[in-house]
């Protein structure tokens, strides 16, 4: 789990003026220093990278229309690890409508609650993940345009959670009661099969026991039947043998 979901940075833009006409005479450039030598981000993370451009609902930007905006990571000793640029323009509003809108916004300007702007969203990276080699330390941002108007500018980096990692920060109680309950059905699966193992190891040992002991029970029961017959057949030869012979019989 990376230590912060989202850094935020404010985007200060600056230009040369020109001595001979009013305006830039180069693009809106700024320069951000995420860190100065440890590294912010975390590796394997994916990470989007968006920038809120806040514009004034002026002539000037109306008429320019589309504008590009580019942006270039870079580590500290000023390898360039990626660059994007995005377009965009205001918002069209029909002559209608910004009637009406400015019919229900009056009290709100007068006071200074609100103001006639807009503030336009460009993800620069979707899926951005950090390079081991090459940590991004700064990030250099370009308007080509000359005359755009800007009130202020912000770069926002959140960090793109999935599986286990969105689940953990999003729901934390349900995943402590999953992972809690998981490592208890575990332990007791393992507990179950450690004392099967054990109590099938001693029947399996007291099985032979038993069998030699009835064996040997057999044999007795045998050799006491075959003593009891081989009696009981001589006690019958001697009760036929005749009288006469027995009388018979030298003394």
């Amino acid at each position: 789990m990376p230590s912060q979901l989202m850094f935020s940075r404010p985007v200060h833009m600056q230009f040369k003026s020109c001595y001979n006409n009013k305006g830039s005479c180069d693009y809106p450039s700024a320069h951000v220093q995420l860190t100065k030598s440890h590294q912010l981000l975390m590796i394997g993370q994916k990470y989007k990278i968006t920038v809120y451009v806040e514009l004034p609902e002026s002539p000037v930007n109306e008429k320019i229309g589309m504008f590009m905006l580019c942006v270039r990571l870079s580590d500290k000793f000023g390898y360039l690890v990626s660059s994007s640029c995005r377009s965009s323009r205001l918002r069209y509003m029909s002559q209608l409508y910004r009637a009406v809108h400015i019919l229900f916004m009056v009290p709100f300007y007068l006071t200074g609650l609100s103001a006639e702007k807009q503030l336009i969203q460009l993800e620069m990276y979707t899926d951005f993940e950090e390079d081991q080699l090459h940590p991004v330390t700064d990030i250099y941002f370009e308007m080509l345009n000359h005359d755009i108007q800007i009130y202020s500018a912000n770069i926002n980096i959140f960090a793109n959670l999935g599986g286990l990692r969105y689940l953990m920060f999003h729901w934390p109680i349900v995943s402590a009661c999953l992972g809690i309950g998981s490592t208890f059905l575990f332990v007791f699966f393992v507990f179950s099969m450690s004392w099967r193992h054990i109590y099938d190891s001693e029947v399996y040992r007291s099985e032979p026991n038993d069998i030699l002991v009835r064996t040997a029970i057999g044999k007795l029961d045998e050799f006491d039947s075959e003593d009891k017959s081989e009696i009981s057949d001589d006690l019958s030869k001697k009760e036929f043998i005749p009288n006469s012979f027995l009388s018979s019989s030298p003394i």
